[in-house]
Order: structure tokens, then C-alpha cells, then sequence
């Protein structure tokens, strides 16, 4: 026992018996040599009792106390079952029924044994929250959930981490603030936390600190439970076996079973069961569901989007997977197993068939009179490039996270995305071959492209038995084919500034190999064998900041093999000879072209918005309309993308200029 704390003496316990308090076990009870007694009233103490330094100006007041550790400073006013709890400094506890720990183990002990079952309902796939976890150790943890060896020198990492979390065992942090609350039992709360109105917090972690304080409101509940700092989860939720990342708002009644939320991402009036939603998911309308998911982040499911008919196989264990960029329309409904590429806008309709869409960027929809499957591979780009461009900005404005692992990807165009857009363009090729059609890519005008709209293809496998209609595949081809020189150019551009640069970097940066496949974890664009790579390095792993280390050479390394791949895209499929300049002049001009036809394509999609008679009729005159919707003119995004394309003229300039 510290010095500054002692036993009650005879007369200090004469005092709190006069101020209508029961002390039971007088011989258990410890102050602080400063503790101020007259701030204690009408309370109940049992057990082992030690309270901290109390000033005038806090107060204790009309609490059943039992066996618990009272911080300095703190505020307990009302609560009628405090059992077994330790709390931090400047705590105000007020308005609670119960706050009991009845845990035989420590707070640590409390998160090891609490898995989460998501991503299918068969319970097979699972991993277990930790505090200070990163989406690619939930990666790491779900891609070796075959290997008992792994998962448990996995787990031993994690563990290390919470029990040097857990240090303290204070289930109360420092200034927290919890009020109105029913029931909190077997939970620990974060500092600077804020709880009000909420109905049950039970065998949860709710982490939280002064930079990034964590808000629970009103009627939810929240069990078996992980919150991540900054979360807001308010409105009666209802919340079991979640983990959610860092700036996760949750309200509006929704109830979140045994899934995993990324952070900034928003929830609302939805049910989500055994989902694994990456970073910038949105799902905030009424009547959706999603049930054994995996959404690769920056999705948004619209209302009344049913993803979760899993009731197409023996038992409840399907799964639909969707790369980043999934969009379900208005009352969509989905079966299990399917599988999206990146930034699949998927129209209204009851889709009956398992689906696997290799295209990128894709309308997806049902012909209405034959009830078949209708594809247009790359529609973002030529019908809503706005749109599609303005997100990744979008998402960059809207990022909470201060100190988290740098190399997030934001906007769509990455190496993902290209390397999907590189298989998608191989596959129309072979389907137009099939209709003795040869798309010529190596005189296509990368400033006027084909009009080629009545075009289509059938395909098959893609669509359960019926198969699918693909629609304006040659334009599809040559979208793509100009998309992945911007793409190339730009990285070039970007991570060089003159020819000898890039003879330089491939004489010290030779790729080992020819070829790549990227793909997305949690908005960080990694090679294909990433995760194998840091798997094998696991044995000389022994702490979670080490395993964070690696993944950030992982992510280093990425930003070199990305200009070798672009290079490589840039001599194989663009038919580039490095050492000439005059190769580069014309690869940098056609990119800018590229760039340029995105821009118009923006312009256009958005003017839609000025120009569209219907969009007229709710106002007076044409004043009022630019008053209420502004002009084409002054919209900022537009005059961002203008900017953007002017300074990548004058780096292209630049560039070529340099000797």
C-alpha cells in the first residue's frame, strides 16, 4: 500500500457514520492522506475499500460501494451497485444501476477469449480483437485461419500488447464521463470517454483518449464488444462480438452482430451480421441487411439493399465478397456466393444467380423483359466520372485518423484497380475474338474514342446457368487500355523527374519478376504475395510495434514495385523502349490526352446537373436556380480537377524538359 494512503481512524469514521454512511469493514477501508471526508454522504462501503484525493469540490454521494479502488478527483453520485471496480483520476460516475466486475481473470483476460465469427456464418472463420489492432492483422489473422501455428504465435503478439495495456487494471480511465447508464458490467472504459443514456455495456473495451474520445449515447447496447478511439455509437444500437475501427459513428437502431467495421465508417438503420466491412463504409438508410460479407471499404449500400439471402446452399455458409467501390442499388437483393471486382454500381433488381464480375467499374443490371444479366465494363468513367473522382476526394477530406499506418489509397485509379482493369481487358479481348472482332490498340486515338455503343458479347460463368450480356465491350477495351497508360504515366511522373531517373532506378531496381497482381487490404494496395511475405517473417516477429514495422517496409517496397509495374505495363502493353525519348514524349502525350478526356468526362457528367429541364421546374427564374444549386463554373470540385490537370501538364513538361 503506498504511504500516502492509510486506514481510517476512529474519528474519521465517526464522521462518515454522521454523514450517514455504513462503512461494514472499517479495518479495509484506506484514504488518501488529502481526501476531503465531508464530500462523502449516504453511501454504503463493503469489502476493501480505497479512495483517492478528493476535493471540495467533488463528491460522493448515495452509492452501494463494494471492494473498489476510488481514483483522485472523482464523482460518484447515485449508483446502486459499484462492485469490484478500479478507477483512474477525474472519473464522474452518476445515475447508474450497476457497475460490477465479476471477471475471475484481469481485463486482459477478458479480450482473449472473445472471438469474432464473421465473414461466413459457419463460425470456421473467426479472429479475436485486440486493443491497437490494424486491419491487415485481421488480414494476416483471417489468411492463416488454416494454420493453428500461426494463429497462435499470432496470438501470443497480441496478448503481449493487451497485458501491457491492461498494466494498470483500471476499468475506468482517466476523465472519463459516464452518466444515466443502467448496467455496466465486466467492461473497461477509455479516458476522456463519454457515456450517456446508454441501456448495457457487458464484457466490452471501449477505448478512448483526450485526442480521440470515444461518445456513447443514448438506449444502446453493447456486448462482447471492442470500440476503437473516437467512435460515436448512439440511438439505440445494438451491438454483439463487434470490433470497430478507429471514427466509427453507429446509430439509429442498428444492431451489428460478430462483425468487423473499418474505420470512418457510418452506420445506420441497418442489421449487418458476420461482416468484415473495410475503411469508408457507408450504410446509414432503412431495412438493409448484410450477412457474410467482406467489403473491401469505400462502399455505400442503399436502402432497403438485402445482401444476405444465404439460403442457397445446405447450411447458412455462403459468402459474398466485393472488392472497394461497391455500390448495391435501392432494394437489391444478392445470392450467396459472389464475388464483385472494383467499383461495381449495381442497379435495382432481385438478382437470382450466383454472380462473379471480373470488370471493373461496372453498371450492373437485369434486363427487364428476359430477366438475363446486362454488364458495361468501365461505365464510371465515360457516364460519371465526377462522381467516381470526386469520392477518392472525398474520402481524403473526410479521415479522422491522425496516427495510423501510412500508405492508404483514396483514389479509385491505383494498382488494384489496374491490375483488374489489365485482366478485365484480356477477357473482352477474348470474348470479341470469339465474334471475329480484333479491337486495334495499337493505333487507338487516345483523345477520340470509338463510338462503338450497339456493340455487345455474351458471356458465361459469370451468372449462375444463365449467363450474361456484356455491353459496349470495345469501348470497355479501349477505356481501360487509356486508363492504364494515365495510370503508368502518372507513376512515373510522380516517382521520377527525368529519363536518366528512370534508367537509373531500373539498373537499382530491377523487378525479380515480369508480372503482378495488387491487391486491396483494408485501402492499402499491396502486391498479391504481401501476405505471404510477412507470414514467413512471423518467427522473428515478437511485438505488435515489430509486426507494424514490417507491414510499413511492405508498404514502402509497394511504392517501388508500383513504378516497376507501371514501367513494365509501359513496355509490354504500350510497346515503350526506355531508352528512347522520343518513346516517352508520345507515352506522355497520349497520358495527358487520357487526362484530359477524364476531365471532359467529369465536366460532362456533372453539367447534366446544370442543364437538365427537370432540375428547373421546383425554381422561378434562372436567378433562383444558380442562387440554390450554383453554377457548373463554381463548382470547387471542378475547379480542383482543372488545377490538377494543369499542374500534371506542367510536371509532364517538366519532365520531358530535364536533362
Amino acid at each position: 500500500m503506498p504511504d500516502q494512503y492509510r486506514l481510517i481512524n476512529e474519528a474519521e469514521l465517526n464522521l462518515l457514520i454522521a454523514q450517514q454512511n455504513m462503512v461494514r469493514n472499517p479495518e479495509l477501508f484506506f484514504i488518501h492522506n488529502s481526501t476531503n471526508l465531508a464530500s462523502i454522504h449516504n453511501n454504503v462501503f463493503s469489502g476493501r475499500i480505497r479512495i483517492g484525493s478528493l476535493g471540495p469540490e467533488q463528491l460522493i454521494h448515495s452509492c452501494f460501494i463494494t471492494n473498489c479502488n476510488i481514483g483522485a478527483g472523482n464523482t460518484l453520485i447515485n449508483i446502486s451497485r459499484l462492485e469490484n471496480i478500479n478507477t483512474a483520476e477525474q472519473v464522474i460516475l452518476r445515475n447508474i444501476g450497476c457497475i460490477a466486475w465479476n471477471r475471475p481473470e484481469s481485463p486482459a483476460g477478458m479480450i482473449s477469449g472473445n472471438k469474432i465469427y464473421f465473414r461466413n456464418e459457419n463460425a470456421r472463420r473467426y479472429y479475436i480483437p485486440f486493443p491497437g489492432m490494424h486491419i491487415l492483422d485481421i488480414e494476416l489473422y483471417s489468411e492463416n485461419i488454416h494454420r493453428p501455428e500461426i494463429l497462435q504465435h499470432l496470438r501470443r503478439i497480441f496478448e503481449k500488447r493487451t497485458e501491457k495495456y491492461f498494466a494498470r487494471h483500471i476499468h475506468f480511465e482517466h476523465d472519463s464521463v459516464i452518466e444515466n447508464v443502467s448496467s455496466i458490467r465486466n467492461s473497461c472504459i477509455g479516458a476522456a470517454c463519454r457515456i450517456d443514456g446508454s441501456s448495457e455495456i457487458s464484457d466490452s473495451l471501449i477505448l478512448s483518449s483526450g485526442a480521440n474520445p470515444t461518445h456513447l449515447g443514448s438506449n444502446i447496447i453493447i456486448r462482447n464488444s471492442l470500440i476503437s478511439e473516437g467512435c460515436t455509437i448512439t440511438s439505440g444500437a445494438f451491438l454483439d462480438h463487434v470490433h470497430t475501427d478507429q471514427f466509427v459513428s453507429i446509430g439509429e437502431y442498428a444492431r451489428i452482430y460478430h462483425s468487423f467495421i473499418g474505420a470512418n465508417s457510418h452506420i445506420a438503420c441497418a442489421e449487418i451480421n458476420a461482416a468484415c466491412l473495410h475503411p469508408f463504409h457507408e450504410q446509414h438508410h432503412n431495412n438493409s441487411f448484410v450477412i457474410a460479407c467482406t467489403f473491401n471499404g469505400q462502399s455505400n449500400i442503399a436502402a432497403g439493399a438485402t445482401i444476405g439471402s444465404n439460403h442457397n446452399s445446405r447450411r447458412p455458409d455462403g459468402e459474398i465478397v466485393a472488392a472497394r467501390g461497391f455500390w448495391p442499388g435501392l432494394s437489391s437483393s444478392f445470392k450467396h456466393n459472389s464475388r464483385f471486382s472494383e467499383f461495381c454500381l449495381v442497379n435495382k433488381a432481385d438478382y437470382d444467380q450466383e454472380m462473379d464480375i471480373p470488370f471493373p467499374f461496372a453498371l450492373i443490371s437485369l434486363d427487364p423483359a428476359n430477366e438475363s444479366l446486362q454488364i458495361m465494363p468501365a461505365f464510371w468513367f465515360r457516364y460519371n466520372y465526377y462522381a467516381l473522382a470526386r469520392n477518392g476526394w472525398k474520402f481524403r477530406t473526410r479521415e479522422k485518423r491522425k496516427n495510423f499506418l501510412s500508405g492508404y489509397t483514396y483514389q479509385a485509379i491505383a494498382a488494384d484497380t489496374v491490375t483488374s482493369m489489365r485482366q478485365a481487358k484480356q477477357v473482352l479481348l477474348r470474348l470479341l475474338a470469339g465474334q471475329n472482332k480484333y479491337p486495334d490498340l495499337k493505333r487507338f486515338d487516345f483523345e477520340n474514342f470509338p463510338a462503338a455503343e450497339a456493340e455487345r458479347v455474351t458471356m458465361n460463368g459469370i451468372y449462375g446457368k444463365k449467363g450474361a450480356v456484356i455491353l459496349k465491350p470495345e469501348t470497355a477495351v479501349y477505356i481501360y487500355h487509356a486508363v492504364i497508360l494515365y495510370w503508368a504515366v502518372r507513376q512515373v511522373l510522380e516517382k521520377t523527374k527525368t529519363l536518366a531517373d528512370v534508367l537509373k532506378y531500373n539498373a537499382d531496381h530491377a523487378p525479380a519478376i515480369k508480372s503482378y497482381s495488387w491487391r486491396n487490404l483494408g485501402g492499402y494496395i499491396l502486391e498479391e504475395n504481401s501476405l505471404p511475405r510477412i507470414t514467413a517473417k512471423l518467427e522473428s516477429v515478437a511485438d505488435l510495434d515489430t509486426l507494424h514495422n514490417v507491414y510499413q517496409i511492405e508498404f514502402h517496397d509497394a511504392g517501388h514495385n508500383a513504378l516497376n509495374f507501371a514501367l513494365y505495363l509501359l513496355e509490354t502493353d504500350y510497346q515503350l523502349d526506355r531508352e528512347k525519348a522520343d518513346d516517352w514524349k508520345d507515352k506522355i502525350a497520349k497520358a495527358l490526352k487520357v487526362a484530359g478526356k477524364l476531365h471532359e468526362w467529369a465536366y460532362q457528367s456533372r453539367l447534366k446537373d446544370f442543364t437538365n429541364p427537370f432540375r428547373k421546374i421546383t425554381t422561378v427564374d434562372e436567378h433562383q436556380f444558380e442562387y440554390v444549386y450554383g453554377s457548373i463554373e463554381t463548382d470547387e470540385f471542378i475547379k480542383t480537377m482543372e488545377s490538377e490537370l494543369s499542374l500534371l501538364k506542367v510536371n509532364a513538361q517538366t519532365w520531358i524538359n530535364e536533362k
